[in-house]
Order: C-alpha cells, then sequence, then structure tokens
C-alpha cells in the first residue's frame, strides 16, 4: 500500500506542478481514493476517481454533523454501498475479476460458519470500511503539510532524516491538531462513573481537543513539539487522536457518528 501511494503521489506531483493552484486536502483524496482502491482490488475508472473520493469524504466530514452535513454524507454512503456492492457481485459471479488476497477478493469469497457467503450489503460495508478510512487520513496529511507550513523548522530536520522525527512529528500532528474537537454519544445504560449518574438516554461529549492539550497530561500543550514523541511512554488514555479507546466504564454508550 506504501508504495503504490508513493506511486501515485508522485503522478500527481507532476501533474500539481503544471496547476496554478492546488487544493491540497481534496487532491490528496483523490490519490489516496485512487491508491486504495488499487491495492484493495477495487476497479476505478478515471471519470470517477472524485465522484467516489468525495464520497468517502462526505461519509467522514458527517461524523457528529448535523442537517444538510449529515444528509451529504448519508447520501455518499447509499451511493458507496451500492458501487461496492455491484462488485461484490460480480466478483462473485465471474464477472469481474480481481486477485487472489486483495481485500476485494478476500471479502467477497469469505463464508459464514454455515458455508454461505456473507451478505452482499455486509460485504460492501466491510470493504468501504477498508477504502473510507484510508481516504480520511487526508485530513491528516493535509494538518502535516499546515504544520510544516507553520513550523518551518521542521522541514529540514525532516528532510535529513535527522533524530529520526518522522513518527513523533506525525504524533504531535496528531495531538496537536484533533481529527475533530469532540465525539459524542448517547448513554444505553445507566452507570455511575466517579460519582456521577450518567442516565440511559443522556447526550455525552468526549472532549478530544481537551484530552489533547490537557496540561495534567502534556507540558506545554501548545507549543508544538514533536520531539515531546521521541522517548514518550504515554498510553491511548492521555493521547486520543480519532476518539479512539473511550475510558472502560463508558462502554455502554453508542457512538452517534
Amino acid at each position: 500500500m506504501s508504495d503504490i501511494t508513493a506511486h501515485v503521489w508522485k503522478d500527481y506531483v507532476i501533474r500539481w506542478e503544471r496547476q496554478k493552484e492546488v487544493v491540497l486536502f481534496d487532491e490528496v483524496q483523490a490519490l489516496l481514493c485512487r491508491a486504495v482502491c488499487e491495492w484493495s482490488g477495487v476497479p476505478l475508472k478515471e471519470g470517477e476517481v472524485r465522484l467516489r473520493a468525495k464520497d468517502f469524504g462526505a461519509m467522514v466530514d458527517a461524523f457528529g454533523g448535523v442537517g444538510w452535513r449529515w444528509w451529504r454524507g448519508r447520501l455518499a454512503r447509499i451511493r458507496a454501498e451500492k458501487w461496492i456492492g455491484s462488485i461484490i457481485e460480480n466478483i462473485r459471479k465471474g464477472k469481474m475479476q480481481t486477485d487472489k488476497g486483495t481485500a476485494a477478493h478476500v471479502i467477497a469469497f469469505h463464508r459464514e460458519l454455515d458455508g454461505t457467503f456473507l451478505d452482499q450489503k455486509v460485504a460492501a460495508v466491510e470493504l468501504i470500511n477498508i477504502l473510507r478510512p484510508t481516504v480520511a487520513i487526508a485530513t491528516y496529511i493535509t494538518f502535516c503539510a499546515l504544520a510544516l507550513q507553520q513550523y518551518p523548522q521542521y522541514r529540514d530536520k525532516l528532510k535529513s532524516g535527522a533524530a529520526n522525527l518522522t513518527e513523533p512529528f506525525v504524533q504531535e500532528v496528531r495531538r496537536f491538531y484533533p481529527f475533530a474537537p469532540m465525539v459524542g454519544a448517547q448513554v444505553r445504560k445507566q452507570f455511575t462513573w466517579r460519582n456521577y449518574t450518567i442516565k440511559e438516554g443522556m447526550l455525552v461529549l468526549l472532549d478530544l481537543y481537551g484530552t489533547n492539550h490537557d496540561p495534567r497530561q502534556w507540558q506545554n500543550p501548545e507549543e508544538f513539539n514533536p520531539e515531546r514523541f521521541v522517548n514518550w511512554n504515554g498510553t491511548p488514555f492521555n493521547f486520543i487522536p480519532q476518539g479512539g479507546d473511550i475510558i472502560s466504564p463508558v462502554t455502554d454508550v453508542r457512538e452517534s457518528g
């Protein structure tokens, strides 16, 4: 996947050099969509790259959204499920060839314990669950570009490979620029946490930005400092880049996104 992405990226760079203006976020969504489809064995026509990339992006953008923003993501999901569902069907019928071992082939021919194939819609959703999150990385790539613009002292350091800063830089981008400000959930079952009763049906919010900028967890949290991750020994509980691990007492909470 890394090799394919690097190859596609180089093709896009050549294209960008001929353009007067480049909207990096849109471009990276498209190139990641192209790369992950190639890697996963999903055929993608040249004329539909932008459409599919925008649909995957809209599905991610609807996360926590309301109104038209939510509906745009919902409509994008419907289109994506129809598109990938037809691909699953054509692979099973032999009308479309895909290499063994690719995500599309593995999911299309996966069998349940009773020997039957996965339901077509379920298979489509499982394949989308590989494609969509990959395209979502466009957000962090754009944040990386922003960080390099705002903190240019790290450009030469990263180019030279000095101090092995690549991974710490990426981690600091994920901390400093959270994927979303917060995530919401609706409580399924009443429980008590730290002497506070959280009732069924209550809306609860997990503050991603606050967690990633909490001075009790991070020294000088408003400072962009990749070096903090060079010898970092933290856990997912003090670094929540995408709303990942919600603390264990909240396991009965359902994500609203």
